[in-house]
């Protein structure tokens, strides 16, 4: 309710004529998810997925010629007239990793208004505008999940409940019980309600046996990765090896990378050892500001 409220003052500030509710179901990602996903339970970086889908999803119920949203992201042609996704102004609020999976049809019809600007220089804008969000203020939480508990989300909105199992280390040693694989991601240190002599990290989590393992912070870095799903964003279709620039998460900084063809997908190696690439997550490819692609990570290379 609340949520509505605020659109419907947004239009009427706007002079927007009205405004149409258009609810995305998510328990059909939670519950019916696609292989990759399914394999690795359900985290943040499912908001790529949900990205495709909402665009879609909106498009075809409102009949609409063009699909915006808030994302720090820009559309720009070239001199030759191909369309480009390129990185938002603001660098410390740029979401193009988000959008990598999205494909070229759906970028010509996408706009990000925001992209060109900064945090600031929209806030400014709404103040200007009178929009109740100007001094909103700033969230990390994924868009659709409330109090970004996702764990509770699938619970709520699946009947997906933790189950807990074993928490072991790299050699199979049960450690401790985790309260359900949902509630971890590779990388994670915190809430693992085990007490040790150093720091650990969750270095792996297998939905099949249900099993989080955990390491020193060491463990969790590789070397490379295999992913899945690939979306190019090249006017042509690429050749192997390629040089990129590449993202493992979204607030990751860009390596240098090596792209080769594996099995159906990639084989990434990358220029420095890269910590908790997580599979089920996406990886973004970038050449400078522009996004050449993005797929789903499969697995961890050693």
């Amino acid at each position: 309710v609340k949520d509505q409220m605020r659109e419907q003052a947004r239009a009427a500030v706007l002079q927007v004529p009205g405004v149409t509710d258009v609810e995305i179901e998510m328990t059909a990602v939670a519950t019916n998810k696609p292989p990759w996903l399914a394999a690795r339970g359900f985290g943040k970086e499912a908001s790529t997925l949900v990205m495709e889908r909402v665009r879609a999803l909106v498009a075809r119920e409102l009949d609409a010629d063009r699909v915006a949203s808030g994302h720090y992201a820009r559309l720009e042609r070239d001199v030759n007239g191909v369309l480009w996704m390129k990185k938002g102004t603001d660098a410390a609020k740029d979401q193009s990793y988000f959008l990598c999976r999205l494909t070229r049809e759906q970028l010509e019809h996408a706009l990000f208004p925001v992209g060109g600007l900064t945090k600031r220089q929209v806030r400014e804008k709404a103040a200007v505008l009178g929009l109740p969000v100007a001094e909103r203020p700033e969230s990390q939480e994924i868009c659709f999940v409330p109090d970004d508990d996702y764990a509770a989300f699938l619970a709520e909105r699946a009947g997906k409940t933790g189950v807990p199992g074993p928490i072991v280390d790299k050699h199979g040693h049960t450690l401790g019980e985790h309260k359900g694989i949902t509630s971890y991601t590779i990388g994670q240190r915190k809430g693992l309600g085990l007490t040790a002599g150093r720091p650990l990290y969750v270095t792996a989590i297998d939905a099949a046996s249900n099993t989080v393992t955990i390491g020193g912070r060491e463990e969790t870095f590789c070397p490379s990765l295999i992913a899945s799903h690939i979306n190019w964003l090249l006017p042509e279709k690429p050749t192997f090896p390629l040089e990129a620039e590449v993202k493992v998460r979204s607030r990751a900084t860009v390596v240098h990378g090596k792209i080769e063809a594996a099995d159906g997908g990639v084989h990434v190696t990358f220029a420095e050892h890269q910590m908790a690439v997580t599979p089920g997550q996406t990886v973004a490819f970038y050449r400078g500001e522009m996004v050449i692609g993005g797929g789903i990570i499969e697995k961890q290379g050693r």
